[in-house]
């Protein structure tokens, strides 16, 4: 196979592809549509994981949809998203998680600052 076949092969999957996303019932609000993001919105996404606005703000931020497709959350709402009860949020934030694979990328995150902390020698 050459580079433009290969290239060509790439590209009809990126035409062909849909969103997938995945339903959360969330109780007493209903089905929430969780979103896999593609890769430029994980361009957007990955630097705010770790960042002031936490995983778990970013994930019902970027992750969360209704069944037209529309984001349920808006950025200027990330106030109001900090005050859900993690018995909402929670199931909604973990399958965000495991769809986009940021369990396994957050931990290798935190056992990176753990061991980097680690390393350095105390003061005192």
């Amino acid at each position: 196979m050459d580079q433009l076949e290969l290239r060509e092969r790439f590209l009809a999957i990126a035409r062909e592809s849909k969103p997938y996303y995945e339903t959360v019932d969330v109780p007493g609000v209903g089905k929430v549509y969780v979103k896999r993001l593609i890769t430029g919105e994980r361009d957007i996404f990955d630097p705010l994981l770790n960042g002031p606005m936490g995983n778990r703000v970013a994930c019902l931020l970027y992750c969360c949809f209704d069944e037209r497709g529309i984001k349920i959350f808006q950025p200027d709402e990330i106030d109001l998203i900090r005050q859900l009860d993690p018995n909402i949020a929670d199931p909604l934030v973990d399958k965000a998680m495991i769809l986009n694979k940021l369990r396994v990328a957050e931990q290798e995150v935190l056992a990176k600052n753990l061991n980097g902390q680690g390393d350095k020698p105390s003061s005192g």
